[in-house]
């Protein structure tokens, strides 16, 4: 069923590219060779192998807008080849598609699809958190969206939409998952303040698991204190159903309230403070803490700077585990700069802590990064990246859960070239 519905979307976005293609283009492809050096290839903490790489990707990318409509696709292929342990060799796939299309003055669409297959155990996604400990097996991901929205009237937008996240692991020991989310909200600007309301609701299953459900609503109202200037506040209701042997049910409470400043196009700050309260049936499973949020984005002449963070509750589904409801906070950090014409850096850095209380363990993860690039000719660019990566568990869930910290340092340099810009592809 699932391939029949990948099929159908693949030809329906060739139908569309085929008719779109007509107005404003632009096409690229990148070639680019890179060795990658790792001192823990599985992520373990006890006996780490280390090895080298060789990674040869091209990537294409084309874009087509017109004044109705835009279409977006990219397509990444890599050959990952590993010098000790050549079992792991393998191909990556990394694909996207995005359409937009106004129907009328009122009526939007947007569709979306995007295919990523790897073998790496940290996948490139930031808001997926999970590793894959111990492996190198392959995993492909699908993720099938779309949603409409009408302006019914002025400053009053309806929206709706559905999204299929498809995750398939070749190892017996990492949970296949499909999740199917639907939601539909709607809004209202007046001059002085906002309000909105809306619904949403999750399908969750699991190779093995059982399957958890989740459905709530949101009512948020919000003043614009000035042009550049907004204040709101967010009430959020949320119910999830585990269809496990001898686990309750729970709803989760969320009071939040948001304030975000753009002081100039260059610059803006957001953050949110708030309060969740987590009410089993039973009593068991109840919890309580703060939400919070907080971003800010500077970007001067030759420099960018971006602080963001977060906290509250998340539900971990989907991914290489499936540990559920999970406390957490973090926060982040990146600088880049341009030394000169042809010479550019980034330094970025994270810390996050996660209580899974479903699990009565514990995690910190601490990761660091620098890079720099440099352009050698007018198409030739060299870039070279160090990452640090440390995870501490601890808990007393079954297993051997120090097992699964780790350290991990990883060197990488590319030699990208551009092989082809164009408006046309002929």
């Amino acid at each position: 069923m699932m391939k029949r519905i990948i099929l159908s979307t693949v030809l329906v976005w060739g139908l569309l590219v085929s008719w779109a293609l007509a107005e404003k283009q632009e096409y690229s492809l990148d070639l680019s060779a890179s060795t990658e050096y790792t001192d823990n290839l599985y992520l373990t903490q006890t006996e780490t192998v280390e090895d080298w790489m060789s990674l040869f990707t091209a990537d294409f990318s084309a874009t087509h807008s017109a004044r109705l409509h835009s279409i977006i696709f990219n397509y990444e292929f890599t050959r990952a080849q590993y010098w000790r342990f050549p079992e792991n060799n393998t191909n990556r796939h990394s694909l996207s598609l995005n359409y937009n299309q106004n129907l009328s003055q009122r009526l939007a669409l947007g569709l979306g699809i995007s295919y990523y297959k790897s073998e790496e155990p940290i996948e490139r996604n930031p808001e997926i958190f999970r590793e894959r400990i111990g492996q190198r097996e392959q995993y492909y991901r699908i993720n099938i969206f779309h949603n409409i929205s009408y302006n019914f009237a002025p400053g009053s937008v309806l929206e709706l939409g559905a999204n299929i996240n498809y995750l398939q692991n070749e190892s017996p020991e990492t949970e296949d998952s499909r999740i199917y989310s639907e939601f539909i909200k709607i809004t209202k600007d007046f001059t002085s303040f906002f309000v909105s309301m809306g619904f949403r609701g999750s399908q969750r299953e699991f190779e093995t698991s059982p399957q958890v459900n989740t459905w709530g609503y949101d009512l948020s109202a919000g003043y614009h204190i000035a042009h550049n200037k907004d204040l709101s506040l967010t009430y959020t209701a949320e119910r999830t159903q585990d269809y496990g042997p001898g686990v309750n049910d729970y709803w989760v409470y969320n009071i939040q309230t948001t304030y975000t400043y753009r002081p100039s196009p260059d610059q803006t700050y957001y953050c949110s403070v708030g309060y969740y309260k987590r009410v089993s049936d039973d009593s068991s499973g109840d919890d309580n803490g703060l939400t919070y949020s907080l971003g800010y984005a500077k970007k001067f002449r030759r420099t960018t700077f971006t602080l963001d963070g977060s906290g509250g509750y998340r539900y971990e589904y989907g991914e290489a585990e499936n540990p559920g409801f999970t406390k957490y906070y973090l926060i982040s950090a990146s600088i880049s700069h341009q030394f000169t014409k042809t010479l550019s850096g980034s330094l970025q850095g994270m810390y996050r802590n996660e209580n899974f209380k479903n699990e009565n363990r514990e995690e910190d993860t601490y990761s660091f990064s620098l890079s720099l690039q440099k352009q050698l000719l007018k198409k030739l660019f060299l870039s070279a990246d160090y990452s640090y990566r440390k995870r501490d568990s601890s808990g007393t869930n079954t297993g051997n859960i120090l097992d699964e910290s780790y350290e991990e340092n990883v060197v990488h340099v590319t030699l990208t070239y551009q092989f082809w810009r164009g408006r046309s592809l002929w």
